[in-house]
């Protein structure tokens, strides 16, 4: 009763497992984040997901956008939201001939055995599913062989196989052409004045900083004056604002120390 079996300790069991029984081939990236309550925003994505799982359809997302504007936070979301664990390829590439390919099978062949669980291929366009003309790295022996065992391993649109993946790039364009019809894109745009503000208040709780009012006001000014900002550098101005307010003698973050970050 004290250790109730729930399914986040389910998933946790089975990220575990996987990581083990892989030889480092696969990663696990199992920490417990969810829409609303640590990712703001998104609603798209959301609807997206929510949409593949009422269909019992494999989730096939490639996550678009710049950088720090939330794309892992968000596959790491989905994860919780599918209640799997997430995982991604660890050391795959080898020096001696074959191995590449050894580990590679390895691992789809646990994930396989472990599904449902979901994939996450960070910055998906460095590597064998990058278009040929991307990266002198895909023209490789090693790397066309990798290239013809994931398109095999993600299998046609709308399976249902509990293998659900999310890809990640800044660049759609240098993906190969075959990800473009295997996978829904999704753009992770800058944040809102709202959301920015939403994403601070995410940041204070976890960094532990005291907030004397809400910061969306201030956000919501900034970006009406044609400015961006994204997810990741609004976290680093919370923690300029937190200085200035230290420097002042002072716990609680105010819309002046905002403020007064933004124009340093």
């Amino acid at each position: 009763p004290s250790a109730p079996l729930t399914p986040r300790v389910l998933s946790d069991l089975k990220g575990e497992a996987i990581k083990r029984q892989s030889q480092n081939a696969l990663d696990l990236m199992n920490d417990p984040i969810e829409f609303g309550a640590q990712v703001a925003g998104m609603p798209s994505l959301r609807l997206r997901v929510q949409d593949d799982l009422a269909r019992g359809s494999d989730i096939r997302i490639a996550l678009v956008g710049p950088p720090g504007t939330g794309k892992t936070y968000s596959a790491q979301a989905i994860a919780s939201l599918v209640g799997a664990p997430l995982v991604s390829f660890g050391q795959i590439l080898g020096e001696l001939l074959g191995q590449a390919e050894n580990n590679m099978r390895r691992a789809l062949s646990i994930l396989r055995a472990m599904a449902p669980v979901v994939l996450f291929i960070d910055e998906a366009d460095q590597g064998p599913l990058g278009a040929r003309s991307s990266s002198a790295q895909t023209g490789n022996e090693a790397h066309l062989a990798l290239r013809a065992m994931l398109f095999e391993f993600f299998g046609d649109p709308g399976a249902q196989t509990g293998i659900h993946v999310v890809l990640t790039t800044n660049v759609p364009n240098h993906l190969d052409p075959r990800v473009k019809s295997r996978f829904k894109f999704v753009p992770c745009l800058f944040a809102t004045g709202a959301e920015l503000g939403h994403i601070m208040k995410i940041q204070a709780k976890r960094a532990n900083i005291e907030l004397a009012e809400d910061l969306s006001p201030v956000m919501v000014d900034y970006i009406n004056s044609g400015a961006v900002l994204s997810g990741r550098s609004a976290q680093e101005l919370l923690e300029m604002a937190f200085d200035i307010a230290l420097r002042n003698s002072e716990r609680a973050v105010t819309s002046a120390h905002v403020e007064a970050a933004l124009a340093g």
